[in-house]
């Protein structure tokens, strides 16, 4: 039986438009996605069907409970787990029983996920798996459960690697990797990984840019109103950093300490009558708590004079709108590269030193915080050196993001997904076997025409994809 093609994607919505420069090269498309992925980004697309996993009879219910088999599995993992056994009798039973309780909460998502999977496989031919990341729990088994299946696969970068991804990221799980740009590869292909293996493409997500940045004093206009700010006045954005706990390198701090440097900066540069409206751009997930640690930094200044805005929302105006950004090793600067917007790169925030993220030629100012106060102000003052930055940033930024800001990053993408994958069509599929099976001769076409079951059998028979 014929089973019609499919994709499974975990890919993050702001990725999705390249699933419509995928149809355009390969015809409709059928994906399955996570619920939580599904996006209206879309709808505008009619060759292009999206099932949603809840739509499978298999689906992970929170309620679930884990199976004998998933407690098989993890008394068999701690029975050969060495480590633990070393340890004192009493720590070792806790850390079972931690081990047992965590797999309890964990394990029936990933066993609702596996059968998503196999209920997907059963029911369609899947051409591709491909994903925004393969390093967390569920997308991690999906990269795994793929890979197991010789899938084609293509992992998506969810970020430019500005410090080599020597963590959970130093490896990938699926054939191919696109990287936004040149300096995206460079950590991998030191930790070992081909060449071959690493496509850049550019960023999706940023492709908005190549409006966004035609709109820039409209931009500049909504946000004032919507924040309170004044449109006149220099606008400084700081952009926080996450601490993922990944590595011993991080300081559990990082937050803190990077608000704490541009708040300290904030006031030397009010001390000096500069003017300037100051913005902490924080994550989403902070903003329950992000502004109330922000003004506890700020009131350890007493009596401040700057007026500073809290957000978390409208990372893309705040990049556009800004006169200067601020950031620590992060892609918000590599956002303000495209935008044209002048950025620092703040350093000495890790306990292991590292090498300045940005190079020189790229006009990004990579400074202490002693220094960072004297940066912003030759930013927004120093009109030759302002504009000096710009032009080394316009001539690098395609090492960073392919392209730059040409918006055509989800069409470089969406041709790779298609080369990458299995051909969609019956006859694309059956031609593709034969031609790579060596099927070329007339006497073996002959023989194949006299034999047609046999030959259909050996054609469809499955058997592992030759990675790059």
């Amino acid at each position: 039986m014929i089973r019609n093609p499919i994709v499974i994607s975990f890919l993050w919505p702001k990725h999705h438009r390249a699933f419509g420069a995928m149809a355009r090269e390969l015809g409709p498309l059928t994906i399955a996605m996570p619920d939580e992925f599904v996006s209206t980004i879309l709808d505008g697309y009619p060759d292009i069907t999206v099932v949603p996993f809840s739509s499978f009879e298999n689906t992970t219910a929170p309620q679930r409970e884990m199976s004998a088999r998933g407690r098989e599995i993890t008394e068999g993992s701690l029975s050969r787990a060495g480590v633990i056994e070393d340890l004192d009798p009493l720590l070792r039973e806790s850390v079972k029983s931690l081990i047992r309780e965590r797999a309890e909460l964990d394990l029936p998502a990933v066993e609702g996920l596996l059968e998503t999977l196999d209920t997907i496989n059963e029911r369609y031919r899947v051409i591709l798996f491909t994903a925004s990341e393969d390093s967390t729990a569920l997308a991690s088994v999906a990269a795994i459960w793929a890979q197991k299946r010789n899938l084609r696969s293509v992992l998506v970068s969810h970020g430019t690697a500005l410090i080599d991804p020597f963590t959970v990221n130093a490896h990938f799980r699926t054939d191919v990797m696109a990287v936004f740009g040149q300096r995206g590869a460079e950590g991998y292909i030191d930790l070992g990984v081909p060449p071959a293996r690493i496509v850049a493409t550019g960023n999706p997500a940023w492709d908005r840019y190549a409006n966004l940045v035609k709109k820039r004093d409209e931009i500049r206009e909504n946000l004032a109103e919507k924040y309170g700010l004044d449109p006149g006045v220099p606008l400084v954005t700081f952009a926080t950093t996450w601490n993922g706990g990944l590595t011993a390198s991080e300081t559990s701090d990082l937050w803190v300490s990077g608000v704490r440097a541009f708040v300290n900066a904030c006031e030397q540069l009010a001390g000096l009558g500069v003017k300037f409206q100051a913005v902490v751009k924080d994550r989403r997930w902070n903003k329950d708590v992000g502004g109330i640690w922000l003004q506890e930094i700020v009131d350890a200044h007493q009596g401040s004079s700057v007026s500073y805005t809290y957000a978390t929302d409208d990372t893309e105006n705040f990049v556009i709108a800004s006169d200067v950004t601020v950031g620590v090793s992060s892609n918000f600067t590599i956002e303000s590269m495209i935008a044209g917007t002048p950025s620092i790169n703040l350093m000495g925030h890790l306990r292991v030193p590292y090498p300045p993220p940005f190079d020189e030629a790229s006009g990004v100012e990579c400074v202490e915080p002693s220094d960072l106060a004297a940066t912003i102000q030759r930013l927004l003052e120093d009109e030759d050196f302002r504009e000096e930055r710009l032009a080394q940033t316009a001539a690098a930024v395609s090492y960073y993001n392919l392209g730059g800001r040409d918006g055509r990053s989800a069409i470089r993408l969406g041709r790779l997904l298609s080369k990458t994958a299995e051909p969609t069509s019956v006859a694309g599929w059956w031609l593709t076997r034969v031609t790579s099976r060596g099927f070329w001769s007339p006497r073996k076409v002959y023989r194949a025409a006299l034999h047609p079951l046999r030959t259909w059998k050996w054609i469809t028979k499955e058997r592992p994809f030759t990675r790059a």
